[in-house]
């Protein structure tokens, strides 16, 4: 948990009281935790993050 809190406020320097954006990059943060508890692999989560970096560029 501790892990989906820094992920969002690192995200949120810019913006702290953007509340929708907390919601997103909170459930963000889950799913990277999720995904690396599940596979034990960072390069896992990390390859999550990059496709959705990708994703977010072109909408």
């Amino acid at each position: 948990m501790s892990s989906t809190i820094l992920f969002a406020s690192a995200h949120m320097v810019m913006n702290v009281t953007d509340w929708a954006s907390w919601i997103v990059y909170l459930s963000m943060g889950l799913i990277l935790g999720l995904i690396y508890y599940k596979t034990r692999s960072v390069e896992c989560s990390i390859a999550v993050h990059m496709l959705w970096n990708l994703y977010a560029i072109f909408i």
